[in-house]
């Protein structure tokens, strides 16, 4: 699924390479390109970035399906470890998409801009696969133990916060909320979510992703 043409950042400039030889031979994990300045998604990239210290893992690709190629600079002036692919034409979203049954029927914009995943990959070849959910987020958050017991070490203030969240689901839907940096919980304290719980809570089923542990180890 990996072979035709994407544009990589090299040296500051963008060129086009094939994929699949680029990939070719390497273990690599394939993350997509979400709303980067939103800061859960930095704190999530930091990790990621500390996964290339992993002896097994060679690269980390943080790959765009969109016209936008500012992107490239705006990760590799925080994590410049990170590679950085643009796929305009869509071709692995769409491969991607056509091969998981947890999207079939999902539309393309929702797809591209909410999608979150990580594939780790081995000479072309997948060896696992790890996304968080496109809906019913609370459910399989509250079922996630690690998610749970990383928020629940934080304090009782995080505790409180998750509450409020909670108990407010049904007047928003606080994963599909566009903007986080400026994202506040309701009520007399107005403590700004970010601060608080950010990759933990976005990011539950990816962060600290014991399963993707496993393999690298």
């Amino acid at each position: 699924m990996f072979d035709y043409n994407v544009q990589i950042l090299e040296n500051t400039e963008l060129k086009w390479i094939n994929f699949l030889e680029h990939i070719r031979g390497k273990m690599v994990l394939i993350c997509p390109n979400i709303d980067t300045m939103q800061k859960p998604n930095l704190e999530y990239m930091k990790y990621l970035d500390g996964l290339l210290d992993t002896p097994k893992l060679d690269e980390i690709i943080m790959l765009n399906s969109s016209e936008d190629n500012m992107f490239h600079m705006c990760i590799k002036s925080y994590y410049p470890r990170l590679t950085t692919i643009s796929n305009p034409t869509q071709n692995y979203i769409n491969l991607l998409k056509n091969m998981k049954k947890t999207v079939k029927g999902a539309h393309s914009k929702t797809i591209t801009k909410k999608w979150m995943f990580q594939q780790l990959v081995y000479d072309g070849h997948e060896m696992g696969f790890w996304e968080q959910p496109l809906h019913d987020h609370w459910i399989y958050f509250l079922k996630n133990n690690d998610a749970m017991k990383r928020i629940m070490r934080k304090g009782g203030f995080e505790k409180k916060i998750l509450q409020k969240l909670y108990m407010e689901r049904h007047k928003q839907n606080i994963f599909d909320v566009r903007n986080k940096n400026f994202l506040k919980v309701s009520g007399n304290d107005g403590v700004g979510l970010m601060n608080n719980l950010g990759a933990n809570f976005f990011y539950f089923k990816l962060y600290y992703n014991e399963n993707l542990n496993k393999y690298l180890k």
